[in-house]
């Protein structure tokens, strides 16, 4: 689903004003098609020529996502989703687990 322009503007701006590591956790949950976990997120940030990143600093980045609206918890799984919503308030997720998709 393609962003709205408010969401694309917001996003733009948290961008100028933000970490590398928050734009590369933004960015891995925008290509996640499923929720991720953070432990999930630091695999995909890590980079074997970069220090250790630790969990806690992935969620410090989380916590920033979340309070600009860009970044959703889903707490009956203990994971992550990229929003687009302009009002992310107002959000209800529907989860479901089909076999047939994950493999």
């Amino acid at each position: 689903m393609p962003p709205s322009r408010d969401a694309r503007q917001g996003c733009d701006a948290f961008k100028r004003r933000t970490t590398s590591l928050r734009n590369d956790v933004l960015d891995v949950l925008t290509k996640a098609n499923v929720p991720l976990s953070a432990y999930d997120i630091l695999r995909c940030v890590s980079h074997s020529n970069c220090p250790r990143i630790a969990p806690t600093t992935i969620y410090r980045a989380l916590g920033k996502l979340i309070a600009s609206g860009l970044v959703g918890r889903l707490e009956s799984r203990n994971a992550f989703v990229r929003i687009w919503a302009n009002d992310p308030s107002h959000l209800v997720y529907c989860i479901w687990r089909d076999r047939r998709t994950l493999d």
